[in-house]
């Protein structure tokens, strides 16, 4: 996978998002009906494993976003 820049100011630092951050609090706010309201995740429920196999698809792609 391809590597984002990282960018950081003095109130704020984005990193790309990498495996280390799929924990059960990424996937509690992912299946947050609130949160995913108007996004085509809300048709679906995910689980730790499910966001791992989807993040593992993007192994060996150019694709950052």
């Amino acid at each position: 996978m391809a590597t984002a820049p990282q960018i950081e100011t003095q109130r704020l630092r984005l990193v790309a998002f990498s495996e280390k951050h799929l924990v059960e609090r990424y996937v509690s706010w992912l299946n947050d009906p609130e949160v995913v309201r108007y996004s085509e995740q809300r048709h679906s429920t995910h689980t730790l494993e499910s966001c791992r196999e989807f993040w593992k698809s993007f192994d060996g792609t150019p694709n950052l976003y």
